[in-house]
């Protein structure tokens, strides 16, 4: 697997990627980050292999309906079951959805 162009820690400690559950191996994530981002590969096909598409669909459709316009960069968070490497959208609380 190629080195990553990001680092999950940046200089200084400052922690870039949050992962909730973090059991020190990152692997699977940064294979899944770095074929994403790879302008050689077809987005789509790996999209398809990496993230289910009715759970994206869904979520972004939720997200729009909410008025909840930020989530392309933030407020969401991703599960991925342990054993599959498909992850899942699901939406974190914002402050719309706060009561």
């Amino acid at each position: 697997m190629p080195a990553p162009a990001w680092p999950l820690v940046a200089a200084g400690g400052a922690e870039v990627l949050p992962l909730e559950a973090d059991s020190g191996n990152h692997s699977r994530l940064l294979t899944m980050l770095t074929a994403l981002n790879d302008p050689a590969t077809d987005f789509a096909a790996v999209f398809g292999q990496y993230f289910d598409r009715s759970n994206h669909l869904t979520w972004l459709a939720a997200s729009v309906l909410m008025g909840n316009r930020d989530t392309l960069s933030q407020n969401f968070a991703l599960y991925q079951p342990k054993g599959s490497d498909k992850c899942y959208f699901l939406q974190n609380r914002t402050p719309s959805l706060r009561t």
